[in-house]
């Protein structure tokens, strides 16, 4: 659709912010409603997620520290967006090398893959600051998390292998090809 993915995520923010209202309100009802009790997962059994919530809030990271993973990449990909939008390729022409070092990192760092990936190291860090386990704990821990997206990334790449493979032009019948 050849939208740019800064503006896709501010436009996904402003709809998000309502949906997740929306999804709140609707949730806090049918949980009154229909009320579930704790079942097991492949990411986390029943026994380990009763140990976290009992656990005391004062261990608990704040609010901004949990947001960081996600807030990385949401604001490096703004600003790399920010930046395409606000300096020509014109105006960087006659620029000096600081100027165009620093427009080159953000689009670096701005770049969908790094700021993922920039993201993903702050939820590292966040979570052994945290957890004062020994390897082995941190280990399994990150097994089961890469496990549980490892499906979802093998479904996207045989979906974007298939798209590659037999990307063939569409004819519509009575259309000339």
């Amino acid at each position: 659709m050849q939208i740019p993915i800064g503006l896709m995520m501010i436009m996904g923010t402003i709809v998000g912010l309502f949906t997740i209202t929306a999804g709140y309100y609707f949730s806090v009802w049918a949980n009154h409603k229909w009320p579930l009790e704790l079942q097991d997962s492949l990411d986390a059994r029943l026994d380990d997620l009763k140990v976290a919530s009992e656990q005391e809030d004062s261990k608990l990271p704040g609010l901004s520290i949990s947001l960081l993973p996600v807030l990385i990449p949401l604001g490096l990909i703004c600003l790399d967006t920010v930046a395409n939008v606000a300096v020509s390729p014109e105006s960087i022409a006659g620029a000096s090398n600081f100027f165009k070092g620093t427009l080159g990192l953000i689009h670096f760092l701005g770049n969908k893959n790094s700021a993922i990936v920039l993201g993903g190291i702050a939820a590292l860090l966040l979570m052994v600051s945290r957890r004062k386990q020994d390897k082995e704990g941190l280990s399994k821990l990150v097994q089961a998390a890469l496990m549980s997206g490892g499906g979802i990334i093998l479904i996207t790449a045989a979906g974007g292998l298939l798209a590659v493979c037999f990307n063939k032009p569409v004819s519509v019948a009575g259309s000339p090809s």
